[in-house]
């Protein structure tokens, strides 16, 4: 909402077309209204044709766009938003939910994912790993949900000011530097749906650096 940086994680896909985008995502600006605030996590699958074609998530076992759920929940239901993004806690989630009925956390989301057939989890979820609930993966030119190894984000914590900080690959905060680091670097191009550009273009591109550091950039007429 603030006009700030974008971080890539890529995955094994040689091509680099297949990657993670963590975003900030406050109630704040355009993001005013969102129903929950924090780290999105977007899983990207590109493939020129399925965006020209706007057929991007046709495919049910491919999204190729598509959000990590940090409350474990895919249904629809309102509150399954606010627990979209991370790090997510299931008490400041439901608690204003609670009724004489349903007294308590657990009992108020064992209600939802009964009423909903919904798949919210009890525990609280501030990681995206191999083993974590959503784990994370890979299609890498299958259709299959496959395993991803040394790609762990963890310790994703929202802080007072807005800001978020996370560990990748369970290193300092060091492990992806921050955009204003002032060292030589080589910059490759990318549209903001993936594809790789040999130049900048008009509109809204993205910028990955030999340092490891990704940001925004968008050029007018």
């Amino acid at each position: 909402a603030s006009g700030g940086d974008s971080y890539i994680v890529y995955l094994d896909n040689p091509q680099q077309t297949e990657y993670l985008m963590l975003d900030n995502r406050q109630r704040t600006g355009w993001d005013a209204a969102l129903q929950g605030q924090g780290m999105l996590i977007t899983h990207i699958d590109y493939k020129e044709g399925f965006w020209t074609n706007h057929t991007v998530n046709n495919i049910k076992n491919h999204q190729r766009m598509t959000i990590f759920h940090a409350d474990n929940d895919t249904t629809n239901y309102i509150q399954s938003y606010v627990g979209d993004p991370y790090p997510y806690d299931p008490a400041e989630v439901w608690t204003p939910y609670l009724t004489d009925k349903y007294p308590t956390v657990d009992e108020m989301i064992d209600h939802i994912n009964e009423r909903y057939n919904s798949t919210y989890t009890k525990q609280p979820n501030n990681s995206l790993t191999a083993t974590s609930t959503p784990a994370i993966f890979q299609y890498n030119g299958t259709h299959a949900h496959l395993p991803v190894d040394n790609r762990d984000i963890t310790d994703i914590t929202q802080h007072d000011d807005g800001t978020m900080s996370f560990l990748f690959r369970g290193g300092g905060t060091s492990a992806i530097r921050p955009t204003t680091t002032a060292i030589p670097y080589h910059s490759i191009y990318y549209t903001a749906d993936g594809h790789r550009i040999s130049r900048p273009q008009r509109g809204l591109n993205l910028i990955r650096r030999t340092d490891g550091t990704v940001r925004k950039i968008f050029l007018k007429d």
